[in-house]
């Protein structure tokens, strides 16, 4: 992400009308911010990056594949099924 700025606080893509968390480049700034919120066990990215109002969003180019969301072995096998 060679468009990212230090006056941002993080630089993230958006897919449609999707924020997409990964890949992001976050400063390390927000690592008190985030030690907070996983303390409270609010462990939402969605809802972490949008209440950051220091932001940068990058309309993306991509296929919408590659922001497949993987958290288990279900995931990859249905990813496997999409492609072509």
């Amino acid at each position: 992400m060679h468009t990212h700025d230090k006056q941002s606080l993080m630089t993230v893509y958006r897919m449609d009308q999707h924020l997409q968390p990964f890949p992001g480049v976050y400063e390390g700034s927000l690592a008190p911010l985030i030690l907070r919120r996983i303390r409270k066990k609010r462990l939402s990215m969605h809802g972490f990056i949008e209440h950051l109002s220091q932001s940068r969003i990058i309309q993306s180019k991509f296929s919408p594949e590659i922001f497949y969301n993987v958290n288990e072995p279900a995931d990859l096998v249905d990813l496997k099924d999409k492609s072509p």
